[in-house]
């Protein structure tokens, strides 16, 4: 279906609005669809469960994957921080550069001195 009829034809059968998603075009979303398919095969939820890095998760409240994935991660790895951006889509670090140059600097802004005597 994404390959012929686009990413909208297959965005739209699974019930996601254009106007609720930032839609791929039909070649990039059959690509995502594959990958995503794979987690089920393979989740990263169990080689991510030992990670022990501080962890920024930012995904945009439109992004067409949804933010699931992202909860998930945060859920995931232990004491990870998770942003769901309003009115983004996948891109969040283009969309909204500078807030998410901004937000990343605080982050590691945070740790670095969290980790100073």
């Amino acid at each position: 279906m994404a390959r012929d009829g686009g990413g909208e034809a297959a965005m739209r059968a699974m019930g996601v609005r254009a106007k609720d998603a930032t839609i791929p075009d039909g070649a990039t979303f059959s690509n995502v669809a594959l990958a995503m398919a794979s987690l089920h095969q393979e989740p990263l939820s169990v080689p991510l469960g030992s990670f022990a890095q501080p962890t920024l998760i930012v995904v945009g409240e439109k992004d067409f994957l949804g933010a699931g994935g992202s909860v998930i991660l945060s859920r995931t790895i232990a004491g990870s921080e998770l942003e769901i951006r309003p009115e983004r889509g996948h891109a969040v670090h283009l969309e909204d550069e500078d807030w998410f140059v901004s937000r990343v600097i605080g982050f590691l802004a945070n740790r670095v001195s969290a980790s100073r005597p």
